[in-house]
């Protein structure tokens, strides 16, 4: 028994000890998503695992902006912007292993968002409209990121473009995070496993969407509501052949 009681005490303060560790760095890596910078490089080996995703994306009218990184704490994460005439923008995130991608774009004043993914792995803050399609494609999540912006324009709310292009519009959302309280360690894997349902559906029928609004300072911008817009969301057909990209080029 004394055994069994000296093997369990161990076992408490390991727990302890990875749970403080594990706090920490999330704590460090929140941090800098205040001030995080998409750097533009070259091309690198793990920004051609990003290719599958950016080919389904070009395919519903976006252009590839360029390959970068971003650093968070001690991770350096591949980018890969791709940005649309419609002012929204997509990143390519990650290794090839742990590919995300989201669509925003930057609304009302420029310091709000609205964010269009399939996984939620960071935590909501005011200024940030997100819609989570658990999932779904990339030809999907476009057509659910127009749906909302038609839906956001009856409310006189509309995209607007940034002084940095695609890399200032793709950096408003972990700007606005990093204005908020760390998650916990708790929370985090919360958000890692997917059991985070607040942002689920289109924005439009999420039940606490006029509180959000309210919070972003959007409601003003848009009330009384305009009327709905007579033409239909843009369809999803492939634009024009381009003039051949150096990205496809050099993967």
């Amino acid at each position: 028994m004394p055994g069994l009681v000296v093997a369990a005490t161990i076992l408490a303060a390991h727990l302890f000890v990875r749970l403080v560790v594990v706090t920490a760095r999330i704590a460090r890596i929140h941090a800098d998503t205040a001030t995080v910078r998409w750097v533009p490089g070259p091309m690198r080996p793990e920004h051609a695992a990003h290719r599958p995703l950016v080919a389904e994306y070009q395919a519903c009218g976006y252009q590839v902006h360029g390959c970068g990184h971003i650093q968070l704490g001690p991770q350096r994460i591949a980018v890969t912007l791709l940005a649309h005439p419609d002012l929204s923008v997509v990143d390519v995130v990650g290794p090839g292993d742990r590919l995300a991608a989201s669509l925003t774009s930057l609304l009302g004043d420029g310091t709000s968002v609205l964010e269009t993914l399939a996984t939620l792995t960071t935590p909501a803050a005011p200024g940030r409209l997100i819609q989570v399609f658990p999932g779904a494609a990339p030809a999907d999540l476009v057509a659910r990121h127009r749906q909302a912006v038609t839906w956001l324009a009856t409310r006189g709310i509309a995209p607007v473009g940034h002084v940095h292009g695609p890399a200032g519009v793709f950096e408003a959302a972990p700007h606005l995070l990093g204005r908020v309280p760390a998650p916990t360690a708790r929370q985090a894997v919360a958000l890692a496993q997917g059991r985070v349902h607040d942002h689920d559906g289109p924005l439009a029928e999420q039940p606490t969407v006029e509180d959000r609004l309210r919070a972003a300072g959007l409601v003003a911008l848009g009330w009384p509501p305009a009327p709905p817009p007579v033409d239909r969301p843009p369809a999803l057909d492939r634009p024009p052949a381009a003039e051949p990209s150096p990205w496809d080029e050099a993967v």
